[in-house]
């Protein structure tokens, strides 16, 4: 598969997402930032790899998002199934999907309601 980058930092809120859901329809990697604001509702399918830090405040599906280079923070309802690393820390407050999750480079975190499994997980 091509790798198709967006440069820079991108944020995602109510108002501009389906701007963004069209304008990532075919990109894999983002070297910048993520924000995913409140109210937002995220689907990126081929997005793969971010570089930077992600931040979901609420409701992002990134079916194919397989690593984050610096620190995630999931406040509510994240979709990461295929995730296997985050380079910095992992903070998760809440609704969580991590089930491939595999090393974390950084400090973690957890308050509730997250699904990943323990006994792979390299910190």
């Amino acid at each position: 598969m091509k790798h198709n980058i967006f440069q820079g930092n991108i944020k995602i809120t109510k108002d501009n997402q389906k701007e963004w859901e069209e304008k990532l329809k075919n990109i894999t990697e983002i070297s910048g930032d993520l924000f995913v604001y409140s109210n937002a509702d995220l689907k990126a399918d081929q997005l793969e790899s971010v570089g930077g830090n992600l931040f979901i405040y609420a409701n992002a599906n990134l079916k194919a998002l397989k690593s984050v280079g610096g620190d995630l923070f999931v406040y509510s309802n994240a979709n990461l199934k295929a995730l296997e690393s985050v380079g910095g820390g992992l903070f998760i407050n809440s609704n969580a999907n991590l089930k491939a999750l595999k090393s974390v480079g950084g400090g973690l975190s957890i308050n509730s309601n997250v699904m990943i499994q323990f006994s792979i997980i390299n910190i």
